[in-house]
């Protein structure tokens, strides 16, 4: 028998991530899985099992049995549902128009197989109410614009509504719409006041082949049931209604079963032991910082499956339950202690290797690397040229206001991974990175007008740099941003965001496909101030810097120095990088030569870049440095191109007797603050 034959897929991926690969269906080929969804009133139970019946990859009946719901108020639930789900695939961005628009083909792809056949005319009509959809692409959407886009989502969902196929999911409720006649069942008759569920759930049985024990094939076929509303059942009707003997037969008769009912306090774990899989739907009002409602869902149980243990956190949306799993199983290494522990033990175990020849000197060997890196003059951003970090490495880089920290971070983005590399004479150019701009400073709009190359091309009159064609600014079309605007986020909700914002998501997709190669987090500071979920989380800027790490991406993260989260970071990052003004040297100032057909006065200031700390594996280990960049009049900061430039002309090692008495107090002070005496 076949793995599939034991496993129920979903098409959404993080329900797929939290599942572990699915629902696992007993190994018993004549039992089926018995879930048991409870909550409390209001929590996203209905929509949750609705939600299940939609996604799930299975072939079968599926069957909505509702005591609290009509038929009609479940259609358009799950019309709109499927009308948010479309929309959000089908929108891409028209640069031309300046909006982000609705495809008509791939909102209905989405949509293919839940709707019957349909007409010109219902295309037209979903194309009309879709322009409605419409939200401009840079500015923030009015008022006016919310209400039309509520207004198209609300007739779409009607059109939608009278288009779904019955026998996509079929739904029964108590009002005889589809409740048949009262006759003996697999689960039997029952009293008066609940013979209404029970002849739902006898009609859907006996209706659906009967499922075998041993028989395999069968139970693919048998039917996928949903029994919502048991909570209006009086705790002596329960017992009456035989919950767990229920339970028992539509594990024998169903593919699968979800049973959907709020519990009393006395039996919250009464039926616990009867089912194979136990979903618990919470509120959690916290008052500290702030007054916040969250929603969080626990996988309780889960008797045939590893699924995702522990609270993650869901937001109840048009499109149904959108979930954010925990920050911990987002940064979480399968078995990775495990692994850890087994290659330590192979280290230690670890048989020198003999000596060989090669261990010999040779003339004829090639020269160390670092030999001919030596030789190797890079042309890149400032930051490439002090440190080159390498892939997975992250970068720290802290000042004051008006030290700019912004233009060596969108500098980081524009020229990073560009350049050319004048090798003995050579040049050997290379592609330019992708790269994602993540902002808790300003609004979108705002960012996206002002994403241009800090050192604009009059400065370089010889840069040759392909993508600025414009003299004024230079946008930069390689990286893309992610705004997040001040509220209450959480640490878990932001986090998968970011993620989303690197990783491929669409399976289709290769894993070599990436939206961003070098990452930079704008700005650390802000978390103290406009975010306070996030400031109450210790967990999520290491959790950050891990993840770029484990998906190989250059980071940079940038703030303020004596905020509580940049000390946090700078004590976990690979690279450290201070920046201050100060006067200029006048033996530095004495080796700066102008940029060719460049009229500029003497510079007034310099900008102190501070290495405070590299690691293990750099060539600039335990070297403190200091790099004196100049400014010249109207605040026009004058970089070097090339590494051999920065080296030879802006670069101070200390201990040194050049260096001005207020970057001495400096040093003194991020000493202090770093508690060192």
């Amino acid at each position: 028998m076949s793995t599939d034959e034991f496993k129920l897929d979903v098409s959404d991926d993080t329900v797929m991530s939290l599942l572990r690969g699915g629902f696992v269906l007993p190994h018993d080929p004549g039992c089926g899985l018995v879930i048991l969804l409870r909550g409390k009133s209001g929590t996203g139970k209905s929509t949750l099992a609705l939600q299940i019946l939609d996604m799930l990859v299975a072939k079968g009946e599926r069957h909505y049995c509702t005591l609290e719901q009509t038929t009609d108020d479940l259609k358009f639930k799950l019309a709109s549902m499927l009308v948010g789900q479309a929309i959000a695939k089908a929108r891409e961005p028209d640069h031309e128009q300046g909006k982000i628009l609705c495809n008509v083909d791939r909102f209905l792809h989405h949509l293919r197989n839940r709707l019957q056949t349909f007409d010109e005319n219902f295309q037209e009509k979903l194309r009309t109410q879709l322009v409605s959809v419409s939200l401009p692409l840079y500015d923030e959407p009015s008022s006016e614009q919310r209400e039309m886009c509520a207004s198209a989502e609300y007739t779409l969902s009607n059109l939608i509504r009278k288009r779904i196929k019955d026998e996509w999911i079929q739904i029964h409720d108590t009002q005889g719409q589809n409740g048949g006649a009262i006759h003996e069942g697999p689960i039997g008759t029952f009293r008066s006041r609940v013979v209404l569920a029970s002849r739902m759930i006898n009609n859907v049985l006996q209706k659906s082949p009967r499922v075998q024990r041993n028989d395999a094939p069968k139970r693919a076929r048998s039917p996928i049931i949903v029994v919502d509303g048991l909570s209006l059942l009086s705790a002596s009707e329960r017992e009456t209604f035989e919950l767990q003997k229920m339970a028992e037969y539509l594990q024998r008769f169903s593919q699968m079963a979800i049973l959907v009912y709020e519990p009393n306090e006395d039996e919250s774990t009464s039926l616990d032991h009867h089912a194979d899989m136990v979903i618990e739907l919470t509120r959690r009002s916290i008052k500290t910082p702030v007054s916040y409602l969250i929603h969080e869902i626990c996988i309780r149980k889960a008797r045939y499956q590893e699924a995702a243990l522990g609270q993650h956190q869901f937001k109840i949306r048009n499109s149904g339950l959108v979930f954010f799993p925990s920050l911990h199983f987002q940064i979480h290494h399968y078995n990775y202690m495990e692994l850890e522990q087994i290659r330590s033990k192979s280290e230690a175990n670890r048989k020198p290797e003999p000596s060989s020849s090669a261990d010999k000197p040779n003339s004829n060997t090639n020269p160390p690397k670092e030999n001919v890196e030596k030789n190797v003059d890079r042309e890149g951003s400032l930051i490439d040229l002090i440190f080159r970090p390498q892939k997975g490495e992250s970068v720290v880089l802290l000042g004051s206001r008006n030290s700019f920290k912004t233009q060596l971070c969108l500098d980081y983005l524009a020229r990073g991974g560009w350049g050319c590399w004048k090798n003995f004479g050579k040049s050997q150019k290379k592609e330019i990175e992708k790269g994602l701009l993540v902002s808790l400073i300003d609004n979108a709009p705002d960012i996206r007008r002002g994403l241009y190359c800090p050192w604009k091309k009059s400065q370089y009159p010889d840069c040759s740099y392909a993508k600025c064609k414009s003299e004024e600014k230079a946008l930069i079309p390689h990286v893309h941003t992610f705004c997040q605007r001040p509220g209450c986020v959480t640490p878990a909700e932001l986090f998968h965001y970011v993620k989303e914002c690197i990783e491929p998501s669409a399976p289709e997709r290769k894993s070599s496909d990436r939206f961003a190669e070098r990452v930079v987090f704008w700005d650390l500071t802000q978390i103290d101030y406009r975010f306070p979920l996030l400031r109450e989380d210790h967990m999520f800027v290491p959790a950050l810097m891990d993840m770029f790490k484990t998906n190989k991406l250059k980071s940079l993260f940038m703030g303020a120095g004596n905020a509580e989260n940049t000390k946090a970071a700078s004590a976990m990052a690979d690279y450290v990088l201070f920046c201050w003004r100060s006067h200029l040297p006048r033996s530095i100032l004495a080796g700066i030569t102008k940029p060719r057909k460049l009229t500029m006065e003497e510079p007034v200031q310099s900008l102190v870049l501070y290495v405070d700390r590299t690691p293990p594996t750099s060539s600039l280990h335990e070297r403190k440095s200091l790099y004196y960049i100049p400014i010249y009049k109207g605040d026009k900061l004058m970089v070097p191109r090339f590494k051999s430039e920065l080296e030879e002309k802006y670069k101070t090692e200390l201990p040194t007797r050049k260096m001005d008495r207020y970057s001495y107090d400096m040093i003194n002070r991020i000493t202090e603050m770093q508690g060192v005496a």
